[in-house]
């Protein structure tokens, strides 16, 4: 079973308003600045975009497969054996929109606890046609039960068994 998508990294958020507000201050604060330290801004700018861009498209799939799942977030691989896995669980969340643009949503969150104490957590935005949820809001339960990580979830543990 596999399974592709992006995310926006919690990062994404530090990194827009931390600017904003690194921007604002630099205004308010009078600080003249010489034409030498033009380049240096114009610099700093692009490598500010490039990360805000990267951050708000963040690639990972997961592929599991007879005895372990491998999960890479960017160039990062971790492969996490069935039998080290002690707890797997997926809930969902209701999520605000936090900037100008974006909607209100559902995040599901995919936890994977192994017996060596490590805890690996991942998120991912659910797609649910809130148009057709209006009429038919039992479709919502069904959403979450059928949606990419219940049935990773479903598939993991029945290879948990298996083995």
């Amino acid at each position: 079973m596999k399974i592709k998508y992006k995310y926006r990294s919690p990062l994404f958020y530090v990194l827009f308003y931390g600017g904003i507000v690194l921007m604002i201050l630099l205004a308010y604060s009078g600080v003249r600045l010489r034409e030498e330290d033009a380049g240096i801004i114009l610099i700093s700018i692009a490598v500010y975009i490039v990360l805000l861009i990267i951050l708000s498209v963040v690639p990972v799939s997961m592929h599991a497969r007879k005895r372990s799942v491998l999960i890479k977030v960017f160039f990062k691989k971790t492969r996490i054996r069935y039998r080290d896995i002690s707890e797997i669980s997926v809930e969902q969340e209701f999520q605000t929109a936090m900037i100008r643009g974006d909607k209100d949503h559902y995040n599901e969150i995919l936890t994977i606890e192994t017996k060596y104490g490590k805890r690996y957590i991942y998120r991912r935005r659910l797609d649910i046609n809130y148009k057709n949820l209006i009429r038919h809001p039992c479709d919502l339960k069904r959403d979450f039960n059928e949606s990419k990580f219940s049935q990773l979830k479903t598939y993991i543990e029945d290879m948990i068994k298996t083995t």
